[in-house]
């Protein structure tokens, strides 16, 4: 099955064009409606255009949420980014543009560590899994004492940290790393591996 969701890359830009089309050929035609209106100084041919499956589409949900709502009008769509609040919003190629055409990416990672049995989850955020495993161990010796349980870490889409996590993307974005702990007045944060609020 298709997503008819396509990433679209012009050759002067990193940050990929996201559009809703009935096939590749309609999506190659928006970005060049697009790019005409919008920003000339892209190249006339995309440099890359792909097809995203249904797997990187349900690990965004607020993108996926955009999707649906644009299904909802037999058009071709142009998604935007508004923020980590508000998610995407769907213009036609030739209505002016809003937000950005894509969010930052950021150079901190989302890592979930399980202890193996009981299921006990920390949200790590590092700049790699070396770090992600460094910084576990030296949280929970530093809470505990010794790290000696069996545990999992796993890299995993930020996108899936929404609600009140929500806040734990934009901390991503300005490049915090540690482990997530709740507050009960100021919510989810990122604190350093060391902190008494981590991993609460």
């Amino acid at each position: 099955m298709t997503t008819n969701v396509f990433l679209i890359w012009s050759a002067t830009s990193s940050e990929p064009l996201t559009v809703y089309a009935g096939n590749a050929e309609d999506a190659d035609l928006v970005y060049r409606e697009w790019r005409t209106i919008h920003n000339p100084a892209w190249s006339m041919d995309p440099a890359r255009l792909m097809e995203v499956s249904k797997v990187w589409l349900a690990e965004r949900p607020q993108l996926a949420e955009a999707v649906l709502e644009a299904k909802k009008v037999p058009l071709d769509w142009v998604f935007y980014f508004l923020g980590h609040e508000v998610g995407w919003t769907s213009r036609t190629s030739y209505m002016d543009p809003v937000g950005v055409i894509a969010p930052n990416v950021p150079l901190v990672h989302y890592y979930l560590a399980e202890t193996d049995g009981d299921g006990d989850q920390t949200h790590i955020f590092a700049n790699s899994m070396v770090d992600a495993i460094q910084m576990y161990r030296d949280h929970y010796e530093t809470a505990y004492t010794k790290c000696d349980h069996a545990y999992t870490i796993t890299e995993r889409s930020r996108w899936l940290l929404m609600g009140d996590k929500t806040s734990l993307r934009e901390e991503m974005d300005r490049e915090t790393v540690g482990i997530a702990g709740w507050d009960m007045r100021e919510g989810w944060h990122i604190y350093p591996f060391d902190h008494k609020m981590a991993g609460e």
